[in-house]
């Protein structure tokens, strides 16, 4: 609530007499946050685009987004992946399985497409894949932070399985 607050009193600075926030005023002053950014990455996973999943990762990483964060909200969506796969290998259907794990119902249609550009094979190794990324950032790989992010997206964007 406090970076909220911390916004409007931006905004309202901004228009000063105007009285009135347009929705140009929020783009110009506020832009958008790391969770929508990432949120974004995996709407354009799920519709097997790597090119416009590389670029908003790229933006974020030019507003210094550092990699070991970014892994983490990535990690959220890979596990949301992960679990509503197993579930419905147990017979869940995904509406009650997203349920369960607490995913709203706007976020649901996009955990769906996402299942279905990644298929059984790429969704049932995603928790190693999560293993990999978090101990080549902890130092087990040589690659930097950031490549490793780009391969991740590219693997999981990509239409053919890699």
């Amino acid at each position: 609530m406090g970076l909220l607050d911390q916004e409007l009193a931006k905004l309202a600075a901004y228009v000063g007499t105007a009285g009135k926030i347009d929705a140009t005023d929020v783009d110009q002053l506020v832009g958008s946050s790391r969770a929508e950014n990432t949120w974004k990455i995996f709407d354009a996973i799920g519709a097997g685009q790597t090119k416009e999943a590389l670029t908003i990762l790229d933006r974020l990483f030019g507003q210094g987004e550092e990699p070991i964060r970014l892994l983490g909200a990535f990690s959220m969506q890979l596990r949301r992946l992960a679990q509503a796969f197993r579930l419905r290998q147990d017979g869940v259907p995904l509406g009650p399985a997203l349920d369960r794990m607490g995913v709203p119902p706007f976020a649901q249609r996009g955990i769906d497409l996402q299942m279905k550009h990644l298929g059984q094979r790429r969704l049932n190794r995603l928790f190693d894949a999560l293993v990999e990324i978090d101990l080549g950032m902890k130092g087990s790989s040589q690659l930097p932070e950031r490549t490793q992010l780009e391969r991740l997206v590219v693997r999981l964007a990509s239409k053919n399985e890699r």
